[in-house]
């Protein structure tokens, strides 16, 4: 049976951290974007002045009030966008942004300097954004 598509080379992973990011210098997509993506969009936005001109004439010609306020809520999204949507996240009924306490003085020898080590890093990267 053939195959349809030509073989590819053989890529190496690119070399990670401990922490499972890129190394300096690595990448994850080393080749980028493959070119057909850029052709679909191209060809794609050729055609956004007739999608626009469609559904303008349904929302205003069509029978149907359904199809109307489907037209009208694309043509709404794609012109202001759509509106903002509020969240709320709870944790164990708690909101987030409460502080609450954890004892690390519980936590054994090898565990706290762990936690002292994740927190001492988390410290030194909020205050590199901050600055």
């Amino acid at each position: 049976m053939p195959e349809s598509r030509p073989k590819q080379a053989l890529v190496h992973a690119p070399v990670r951290t401990g922490e499972g990011r890129f190394a300096p210098g690595q990448t994850g997509n080393a080749g980028g974007r493959p070119a057909i993506v850029a052709e679909v969009r191209e060809l794609a936005q050729s055609y956004c002045a007739d999608a626009i001109a469609t559904l303008h004439r349904l929302m205003t010609t069509s029978d149907d009030e359904r199809v109307q306020v489907a037209a009208a809520m694309a043509l709404l999204d794609r012109g202001i966008g759509r509106p903002v949507q509020a969240v709320q996240v709870t944790n164990n009924a708690t909101e987030v942004g409460e502080r609450e306490r954890l004892d690390l003085s519980k936590l054994p020898p090898d565990e706290f300097q762990q936690m002292r080590a994740l927190m001492m890093k988390c410290r030194a990267n909020s205050d590199q954004t901050t600055a």
